[in-house]
């Protein structure tokens, strides 16, 4: 089914770590917006691109464990992969987590992991 999200994985290959993710939101990824702007300007501000991309991240909601928590600082491997096949990959690192724990209801959690641009990210596209 397009557009379904269930049965997407998402894995590590260094830490192996292994929660229970419940939702992915891929983001951050922009090019710097340049201002050129002078004194002599007039209208608009000017403004270029940079052509360098800043890689994405991985903020990743999970029903949260105790015993099994995302590895903080760890350099790893991540893969995303979508039910059609596609997926995502590069390396990066954990950089940040958090996690509630109400009275009475599940906890949960979320991490975000950083994509260092060093080894992708890259982009498979899947067969449907």
């Amino acid at each position: 089914m397009e557009g379904i999200g269930t049965g997407l994985d998402l894995a590590f290959a260094t830490s192996f770590y292994t929660g229970e993710v419940v939702n992915v939101k891929i983001g951050g990824e922009e090019v710097p917006v340049i201002d050129m702007a002078h004194m002599g300007s007039t209208g608009y501000r000017e403004k270029v691109f940079g052509s360098l991309i800043e890689p994405p991240q991985l903020t990743v909601e999970i029903n949260y464990d105790p015993g099994d928590i995302p590895p903080i600082g760890t350099q790893d491997t991540a893969t995303l992969t979508w039910p059609d096949g596609s997926y995502l990959t590069g390396t990066g690192a954990f950089i940040s987590r958090e996690s509630e724990s109400p009275l009475e209801d599940k906890m949960t959690g979320s991490f975000v992991f950083q994509f260092d641009g060093q080894t992708g990210p890259t982009f498979y596209e899947g067969s449907t």
